[in-house]
């Protein structure tokens, strides 16, 4: 026997031998999965169109025979799409790996939702969403803790309309937080709490989209609302021809704010 021959005879051994293993251990998988191809012999009719033209920069007319198929608003488009998600769907139907794949996809459903971290010193604030889904809660947590507090949550209070916290903010000194609720109305409401957990008194209506601050060492609140008169149905009226800047001294009711600044 010549060496060629040998060769070609080992080769043509290893290679029976390799596809006899994989078949017996592919085997089960093989049947399993046999039905887990797409016919491409049933792909969805795409007709080519040749009106439509792309003008390159030297001014060379190329056709772009597909173009029309993302114009989801003819009928050929739907027909082409619907064809395809059916064949999408025929084939995830019929795979073997599409019960694991929905678990996986229906595990990620289950968790924890909340937005950023604001970090204020050693502490981290949060927001977070009651069983309602509404952001109602401002969470706490410490660094190097494991678990963190309900530091504010509108569900423990008479809630008189308040809808949700929209934003919150805490004094330079660490001492104080102003959190806005939004309202039923469409207004706003700031409210104050200490950062050992107790509320204060103070309360600001507002009307307006406002930025604000703490001033003063915490002795006082900046914030704008427009001016309000009263209807002809003796209830307040809101004027949006301008807008004013007003102090608020802590301990003290919104009635008697100052203002320091009235824009035309």
């Amino acid at each position: 026997m010549s060496r060629k021959k040998f060769i070609y005879l080992v080769n043509l051994f290893l290679i029976l031998t390799i596809n006899l293993i994989s078949g017996y251990y592919n085997f089960g998988s093989n049947q399993n999965s046999k039905n887990s191809y797409i016919n491409v012999n049933y792909y969805p009719e795409c007709k080519k169109n040749f009106t439509y033209t792309n003008r390159q920069k030297n001014k060379c007319d190329i056709s772009d025979l597909y173009r029309y198929l993302e114009d989801s608003d003819r009928p050929e488009s739907n027909r082409f799409i619907s064809g395809l998600n059916n064949m999408y769907f025929n084939f995830m139907n019929r795979s073997e790996f599409i019960k694991p794949i929905r678990n996986i996809l229906d595990s990620y459903k289950v968790y924890n939702k909340h937005e950023f971290i604001y970090q204020f010193g050693i502490e981290r604030y949060y927001f977070d969403f009651d069983d309602y889904n509404y952001r109602s809660i401002i969470r706490r947590e410490v660094n190097g803790l494991p678990d963190s507090e309900v530091f504010i949550d509108l569900n423990n209070y008479n809630k008189n309309g308040e809808f949700y916290i929209e934003d919150f903010e805490i004094s330079h000194s660490l001492k104080i937080m102003a959190y806005k609720i939004n309202l039923d109305t469409g207004f706003w409401k700031i409210k104050f709490k200490y950062m050992n957990g107790k509320d204060l008194k103070d309360e600001l209506s507002i009307n307006s989209k406002t930025d604000h601050a703490f001033v003063l060492n915490d002795a006082g609140f900046i914030y704008s609302n427009y001016p309000t008169k009263l209807a002809s149905n003796g209830e307040k009226e809101v004027n949006f021809s301008s807008q004013i800047l007003f102090y608020h001294k802590f301990g003290t009711s919104q009635s008697v704010d100052k203002q320091i600044f009235l824009s035309f």
